[in-house]
């Protein structure tokens, strides 16, 4: 009996480590070029293309412990950057990660059937060369957290300067080349400087990525042609004071200009009011993803399907998600925490004082 029941934990065990995705940080893989995040999924894992906004509920609580607030007040502190600052970055000469923590250990995968591709460019606060910055929001912070996604996920680190397209398809090709990727379903997506990246690799590759999603950034390169032969969402707030959403639209007045008559692959979500950083929360969401992989290269005319609501998002981004306040692992939580306790004793000084007036006033 005994025997019986430690093969059948064995078992568990294997099964869940089969299904299990892994994520793991890799350095000097490609010399000279960007080191990166990579997420590969469960070889077991079945792809659920049955998900979409309806089944989701339109406004949701998020998972106890989850801060959600404090979440997107860190994104938007993280990505507090003036038009100018930004402009400057972007000019900004490219620097080579640095190559000497090479990851010698090899790349295994055992997918047997081949797994879409999800490349996440993050904004200009996570850059540098200490790749858990980028675990700070994004695509490998919601897998990170519970988001189950059947797909391979890369998230590249940008030293300095802005997002270089050819810097950016040496990763992806460095993951096609040692793993099952579905070649026809790789997709692109970004925040602020990774939203300008997001629109430029795009742009500079339309015959390889099968859709994309842009939020508050814009494009530096002078050809946006490209964008008009794919599936893209653009999501812009037009409170945002860090990156205009003047940015956004002469994207979309571009792509528009370069559409085939009668064709319309392109989704612009202008958000009244919306500031730099609550898109952040957005990536955390399932239909956000579930949105890019049901585009394929292989689609006959490369259609759009329809996109779901940002609002209706912002309610339901947390779904599945798991978050402790201690675990964002920056102190933003605990500020926050600290800031409210110094309101909470101004409170109760402040009603003491109250207190204190009113038995004078008897007195008298």
């Amino acid at each position: 009996m005994l025997k019986k029941l430690s093969i059948l934990v064995l078992f568990c065990i294997c099964a869940f480590a089969v299904q299990a995705g892994t994520l793991r940080a890799l350095h000097g893989k490609i010399p000279g070029g960007y080191n990166f995040w990579l997420y590969t999924p469960g070889a077991s894992k079945q792809a659920d293309k049955t998900t979409n906004g309806s089944q989701l509920a339109a406004e949701e609580e998020a998972p106890d412990g989850y801060d959600d607030e404090a979440l997107e007040e860190e994104a938007l502190e993280l990505e507090v950057i003036s038009p100018e600052e930004l402009a400057a970055e972007l000019q900004q000469p490219y620097i080579a990660s640095p190559d000497d923590e090479e990851d010698d250990e090899p790349d295994i995968d055992t997918n047997p059937d081949a797994k879409p591709l999800i490349v996440f460019l993050h904004g200009a606060s996570l850059s540098g060369n200490d790749l858990n910055k980028v675990k700070r929001y994004g695509t490998i912070y919601a897998v990170e957290h519970g988001r189950d996604l059947d797909a391979y996920v890369v998230a590249p680190q940008v030293s300095s300067g802005g997002w270089r397209p050819a810097k950016v398809m040496e990763v992806v090709d460095y993951v096609v080349a040692h793993h099952n990727v579905d070649t026809s379903r790789i997709y692109v997506l970004g925040m602020s400087l990774g939203g300008y990246g997001t629109l430029d690799f795009a742009a500079s590759y339309p015959d390889r990525i099968a859709a994309a999603i842009a939020m508050c950034g814009g494009a530096t390169v002078k050809n946006l042609d490209g964008l008009a032969q794919m599936p893209l969402w653009i999501i812009h707030g037009t409170g945002d004071s860090a990156v205009s959403v003047s940015q956004s639209d002469k994207v979309v007045s571009a792509v528009k200009d370069a559409q085939t008559e009668g064709v319309n692959r392109l989704s612009y979500d202008r958000v009244p009011g919306m500031n730099h950083g609550k898109p952040a929360r957005l990536f955390c969401n399932q239909e956000i993803y579930d949105w890019l992989l049901s585009h394929s290269l292989n689609d006959e005319g490369r259609p759009m399907t329809d996109t779901p609501s940002v609002s209706a998002m912002f309610g339901s981004s947390y779904k599945g998600i798991k978050h402790s306040k201690s675990s964002s692992g920056n102190g933003k939580a605990a500020k926050k925490t600290s800031k409210s306790g110094k309101s909470s004793k101004k409170s109760k000084s402040a009603k003491s004082s109250k207190s204190s007036k009113k038995k004078s006033t008897k007195k008298k």
